[in-house]
This record gives structure tokens, C-alpha cells and sequence, in this order.
């Protein structure tokens, strides 16, 4: 016969409890607020208030309890901490940095305060302050691999990619099924170079968290990258290449017959590929395409076709009517550049953007 349980093992903030180990955060809200009325100096149902709220993405919910919990023990640090991640959810960075390290100044010698701490300094441009920040936690928790994370994120927007690749490495030993470490590590592999690597990183993210978007979307950046056969350029080359394509027609051959055969360059390296990847770009490419695209489709076509005609029937066509084949074929370009720029912007934000828990 099992024990009856006790008062206190079956009261509110026990049940509450429970069900926040369960995930089951908005069930859990309504016991905790019974705890707060049945005890309302106890700072910590008040601080499981706020993480279930922050649980639930309720960012605005969760500042206003961990103030409550403030006002009750301001010499505590967890409200603090609480508070910081809630304001730094809420995009309120500043609030954020004050409240972080109110936290470490309370508890300097726990981990989670310098990783929050780390998050804030970060998101208020102090890269160096987080750095610091993210280091102290390694060095007070080398066993955590959020820990780990932190410091790897930090290092990341430093563009220290080799130490940030050995942070993310380092987090994956203690925590092989950590879905932002791993996703974060091909981003560093990505943004080396080490496309094919950072491909089997983003497969394995997708394949810890099946819902998540972040995965997916840097997975197709990467694969796009690895099978794109076009050197990378600075916005001004791009400009003089358009201009001279537009003023001399031979420039216009030129630039025809490198897209043929970055064409072929690009399926050849597509069909190289395994077939799950070859999948999943050929679906995500299929839902993204846009008035945009098409657009663009029809000026790349409008401008081959009226500006290879020009040169083509230039011996046996008035001088009007090679004017009107190129005002067509430069309007179709113009067409295609606006559209391209358009294009190309959304693809350098996707290809560049670093995912961050």
C-alpha cells in the first residue's frame, strides 16, 4: 500500500510543478497562482509564474510577474534573471542588460546569470562584454553545454568561426541532441566555406526538430550555395557588369553564355546530391516561387531573345528596327535587375543570417 501524500506534497505549487515538468505550462498557471494567494512573500511560485509564461511566448505576462517577484525579494537573483530573458524576448534590450546584471551582481557565482547576461550584452552590441560574460559561465559550468552555446554564439558574431566551431563541438559532446548547437554549427561550417558539412549539420537539426523552420531554411541557403557555380561579387563589380551589358551587345553574348553553363554546372552538382536533399530544395524552391520570380524568368528571356536578335538581323533590318529590338531588350533587362536585386536580397538574407536559440 503507497503513502498517502502529505499537504505539501500534493498543495498547488506541487501540482504546479508537476505539470511544468510535463510542458504543460498553461495548466500549470492557474495552481500557481493559487500558491501566490496561499503565500504571497514566496518569491518562487512567483517565479514559476513567469517561466511558464515565457514558456508560453506571453514575453509581456512574464515581465510583470518577475517585477511581482522583484518587489517581493529584490536581493533575489532568479526574478532578476527571469525578468532579463522575458525583456530580452520583448526586443526591450536595454531593460534586459540592467536586469541581467542585477542578477550577476546578486549570484556571481552562477552560471545561468552570465549566460543570460551573455544574451543581453550581445543583443546590445557589447560583443566583448558578452564574450567575457560567455566565458565566465564556461568557466564556472564546463560541464553544461549551454554554457557552451552561449560562448559559441558569442564567438560566432565576433566571426571567430574556429573557436565558435569548437564551442558548438564541445556543447554536442555534453549534449548530443541539442537542436541549436547543432543548427548554429553548420551555420559556422557554412559561413566557411564548408558547405557539404554544414549541409549534413542542418540535415541532422531538421531531423531533431522536425517542425522547426530554422533547419529547413538553412539547409536550402546552403544547398543553394554548394550547387551556385557564380563567384561571389561586390555590389559595385554587379553594377559595372550590368552597365556594360546594356550599352555592348558583345557583353550581352557574354553574360548569355555564362548563365547556359552556370545552368549546367548548377544541375549537374543538384543531381550529385542526395536524393532527401534534391527533395527538400526542389519543395522549399517550389513554395517560394513568386510574382517576383516570374518576373524575373521573363525579363532573363525577354532580354536574351530581343538582344541576340539585334546582332543577328543587323544586316538585314533598318536602322528603326535594331532601336526598337534594343529599347525592348534594355527595358526586359532593366525588368530583370529590379526583379534580380529583389530576388538576390531575400537569398544574401537567408544565406547570411545566423539562428540564434
Amino acid at each position: 500500500m503507497q503513502p498517502t501524500a502529505t499537504g505539501a506534497e500534493s498543495g498547488p505549487a506541487a501540482r504546479a510543478d508537476a505539470l511544468q515538468a510535463l510542458g504543460r505550462h498553461a495548466e500549470a498557471i492557474p495552481w500557481l497562482e493559487r500558491a501566490i494567494a496561499d503565500d504571497p512573500q514566496s518569491v518562487e511560485p512567483r517565479c514559476r509564474l513567469a517561466l511558464a509564461f515565457v514558456r508560453l511566448g506571453q514575453y509581456h505576462r512574464a515581465v510583470q510577474a518577475a517585477e511581482r517577484a522583484v518587489g517581493v525579494d529584490p536581493n533575489h537573483e532568479w526574478p532578476h534573471r527571469l525578468c532579463a530573458v522575458a525583456l530580452l524576448r520583448s526586443k526591450r534590450n536595454r531593460e534586459a542588460l540592467t536586469a541581467a546584471r542585477e542578477a550577476v551582481r546578486l549570484a556571481p557565482d552562477l552560471p545561468d546569470a552570465y549566460v543570460v547576461c551573455a544574451e543581453a550584452e550581445l543583443a546590445t552590441g557589447a560583443r566583448q562584454a558578452a564574450r567575457t560574460a560567455a566565458e565566465r559561465a564556461v568557466s564556472l559550468a564546463p560541464e553544461r553545454a549551454v554554457t557552451h552555446e552561449t560562448l559559441g554564439e558569442v564567438l560566432l558574431e565576433l566571426g571567430q568561426l574556429t573557436m565558435a566551431e569548437r564551442a558548438y563541438r564541445r556543447a554536442l559532446a555534453l549534449d548530443p541532441r541539442s537542436f541549436e548547437a547543432m543548427n548554429n554549427l553548420g551555420v559556422v561550417l557554412q559561413r566557411q566555406g564548408r558547405e557539404r558539412e554544414a549541409m549534413e549539420q542542418f540535415v541532422q537539426a531538421a531531423r531533431l526538430d522536425p517542425t522547426s523552420t530554422l533547419a529547413q531554411e538553412n539547409l536550402v541557403s546552403s544547398i543553394d550555395r554548394h550547387v551556385d557555380p557564380r563567384p561571389e561579387v561586390s555590389r559595385p563589380v554587379q553594377i559595372g557588369i550590368v552597365v556594360l551589358g546594356i550599352l555592348l551587345p558583345p557583353v550581352r553574348l557574354v553574360m548569355l553564355l555564362w548563365w547556359l553553363t552556370s545552368l549546367v554546372i548548377r544541375q549537374s552538382r543538384m543531381r550529385a546530391l542526395p536524393p532527401f536533399m534534391q527533395t527538400a530544395f526542389r519543395l522549399h524552391r517550389r513554395s517560394r516561387f513568386s510574382k517576383t520570380a516570374a518576373l524575373f524568368c521573363l525579363g532573363v528571356l525577354g532580354t536574351l531573345m530581343f538582344g541576340v536578335a539585334g546582332p543577328a538581323i543587323k544586316q538585314k533590318r533598318a536602322a528603326v528596327d535594331l532601336i526598337i529590338l534594343y529599347v525592348v531588350a534594355t527595358a526586359c533587362l532593366l525588368l530583370a535587375v529590379v526583379t534580380g536585386v529583389q530576388l538576390w536580397r531575400r537569398w544574401r538574407a537567408r544565406r547570411t543570417q545566423a539562428w540564434r536559440p
